[in-house]
């Protein structure tokens, strides 16, 4: 089995090619910013980062969307139970986001941070930096674990569930600490964008 770098998981539902022009810049920068948000996002789940090839799918099976599993919580498909969390995060915020919702999401943050201290504590202490394929490899190298134990079309053992949720969590605060660290320097208005991001931060605001 190999499992493919190079290949997306599955087509965006947001794809830029098909956008039209924003009336204003006040509009492409606030959309901008969704995009950019939910890639970095995506570049931390595993599945979006590999996709599993073999005599069944000689293409890659889309980053497991091909990967067909009993309907649970309305995930049945391998690549929508990690996006879900391993059922962890299934329907837990109202969309669009309410004031209820933004709480929630804080709270859940803050239980992740404690729950992951060690992990929290590293993050803190580095100089961080902005390499997207390094992120996208961690990624890849973590995805052969979401098929070891998983078997299309059978219930997900309990043990496959705890066995990966640590590791898909500690993927979630990485991924936070590196959007924050990102926005800051795209909007800090005083030093402007450091050397490092130019044309990374200021082009896509752009």
């Amino acid at each position: 089995m190999r499992h493919n770098l190079s290949s997306p998981a599955n087509s965006s539902d947001e794809d830029t090619s098909a956008v039209e022009r924003p009336q204003t810049e006040e509009v492409g920068r606030s959309y901008a910013l969704r995009l950019l948000i939910h890639y970095l996002g995506d570049v931390h789940q595993p599945l979006h980062c590999s996709s599993r090839v073999d005599k069944s799918f000689p293409e890659g099976d889309k980053g497991g969307n091909m990967f067909p599993l009993p309907n649970h919580y309305e995930s049945d498909d391998l690549h929508a139970v990690w996006d879900s969390v391993l059922y962890n995060y299934h329907g837990r915020y109202v969309l669009p986001f309410t004031d209820a919702s933004y709480l929630q999401l804080a709270q859940d943050a803050d239980d992740l941070l404690a729950k992951h201290r060690n992990i929290t504590s590293l993050l803190e202490s580095q100089s961080l930096s902005i390499d997207v394929e390094a992120w996208a490899g961690e990624s890849h190298r973590v995805a052969p674990q979401a098929y070891n134990g998983a078997v299309q079309n059978e219930k997900l053992s309990e043990g496959y569930l705890e066995g990966n949720l640590s590791q898909l969590e500690q993927l979630i605060i990485k991924g936070g600490f590196r959007l924050a660290h990102l926005l800051e320097h795209i909007f800090n208005e005083t030093t402007g964008c450091p050397q490092a991001y130019a044309g990374y931060g200021e082009s896509f605001l752009a």
